[in-house]
């Protein structure tokens, strides 16, 4: 007996035709051809649901370059200015304020401009009253302890053992710069252990 199809088929075959509306030839037509196009569609939609936010980001930047630019600043400085100034602003707000209120943008630049060009912050010194104490830690730089005090702990001096064969290159150059004797920074095993004997 031949089944034929009902409201259901025409509704779903229908519904794809309605979606498939404004393609070209067959594709808006035939319900074959219309849902595959349609589905090539979801695909193209759900990738440049992505790549817009993509796109929308280099527009911002390129429109924040070229204002930056103009007040003598590069994009790149401008944005590590605003951060050290503790100005939070987004790209997208900053590349509206370059368009609409250049003067706004133009402050937010010297803001920057100072941030940048004002001098790194010195690290504590004895001259700045700090206590620096070093500590046996693999002969890093000495660590700030206290501030308002002038005295430096001596730093601990470390057993190094006499190295043998088994002993790795860095435990030999180790025990090497211990006992002040010089080496080149390229000698191999062999000759780094002649010159501990």
């Amino acid at each position: 007996m031949r089944v034929k199809g009902t409201n259901v088929t025409r509704i779903r075959r229908k519904k794809i035709i309605k979606l498939a509306k404004g393609y070209r030839g067959q594709r808006h037509i035939n319900f074959k051809v219309a849902k595959q196009q349609v589905w090539k569609s979801y695909l193209y939609s759900y990738r440049d649901r992505k790549n817009v936010k993509r796109d929308y980001r280099k527009l911002w930047i390129a429109r924040i370059n070229a204002a930056s630019r103009m007040n003598g600043i590069s994009y790149s400085q401008l944005m590590h200015g605003l951060k050290l100034a503790g100005i939070d602003l987004n790209r997208k707000m900053l590349a509206e304020l370059a368009i609409t209120d250049f003067t706004t943008f133009s402050s937010l630049a010297e803001a920057a401009k100072k941030q940048v060009s004002a001098p790194l912050r010195k690290a504590p010194t004895l001259d700045n009253d700090v206590k620096i104490a070093r500590v046996d830690n693999g002969g890093a730089k000495p660590l700030v302890l206290e501030p308002g005090k002038k005295t430096v702990a001596e730093p601990a001096v470390a057993v190094v053992e006499k190295p043998t064969a088994a002993s790795t290159v860095a435990a030999i150059k180790a025990y090497l710069d211990a006992n002040s004797i010089k080496y080149t920074a390229s000698a191999k095993k062999a000759d780094l252990l002649a010159l501990v004997k």
